[in-house]
Order: structure tokens, then C-alpha cells, then sequence
């Protein structure tokens, strides 16, 4: 308190006390203010120090509005005649023809190919 040689005397005591409540204390091992008031305190040094959770949750907006400019949202329902994708590595052509049967999940599809196999896709 004697360093603190600025300001009126309830200034250094608010400054002092608030450096002590923003120290973690070895006894407690958490910071006097989260006792006291449930929450961390900000200082000066958290204006300096990055504050990922932010910085992450921007990024990830930014990925999915570039995302969704050339993404185009497709729409299908049962009945409708498709192409289904062949990913056998010996597939003599990728797509083969065949016919919705039935919407298994948000994006999931059975599909009857013409060969009469259903399919999941």
C-alpha cells in the first residue's frame, strides 16, 4: 500500500482490494471475487488477453455464411426418380437410376434401384 502513492486514500484501499480479490489465493485455490460476488473480475490484463470463445464463434459464422452463399439446399420426396451414387471402385458408370422409396432421416433416403435392390443414401 505504500507503492500506491497516487490518489486519495479510498482510491489506493479500492485499487489494493481489487488486486487482492483478482488473485488466486493458494488456501482456496480460486480468486477472493468469485467467492464473493460468483463471477471473475475484469482487469486491465483482460483487455490485453484474447478472448478465444468469441474469436471461435466469429470464425465459425464467417465458414458458415461463405458456406451457405454457394450452397444450394435440395429437396426431395418419396417417389421422386433420382440417381443414385455408385461407390464401388469398380463401378462402370456413378450414377444409376432408380426411385425414392422412403425419407429415413433429415438428408436419408432409401432408394429402388432398377435392378429392384434398395438402398440406403
Amino acid at each position: 500500500m505504500k507503492r500506491m502513492t497516487s490518489g486519495s486514500i479510498q482510491d489506493r484501499l479500492a485499487r489494493f482490494l481489487f488486486s487482492y480479490r483478482i488473485t488466486l489465493q493458494s488456501t482456496t485455490g480460486s480468486l477472493p471475487a468469485e467467492l464473493l460476488m460468483g463471477r471473475k473480475l475484469r482487469s486491465r490484463l483482460d483487455l490485453v488477453k484474447p478472448n478465444l470463445a468469441k474469436r471461435v464463434k466469429e470464425k465459425q459464422l464467417s465458414q458458415k455464411q461463405t458456406h451457405d452463399k454457394h450452397c444450394k439446399e435440395r429437396f426431395f420426396s418419396e417417389g421422386e426418380e433420382v440417381f443414385a451414387r455408385d461407390y464401388r471402385r469398380n463401378a462402370v458408370s456413378k450414377g444409376l437410376p432408380g426411385r425414392i422409396v422412403d425419407q429415413t432421416g433429415p438428408i436419408s433416403f432409401q432408394v429402388q434401384l432398377e435392378n429392384g435392390e434398395v438402398k440406403r443414401y
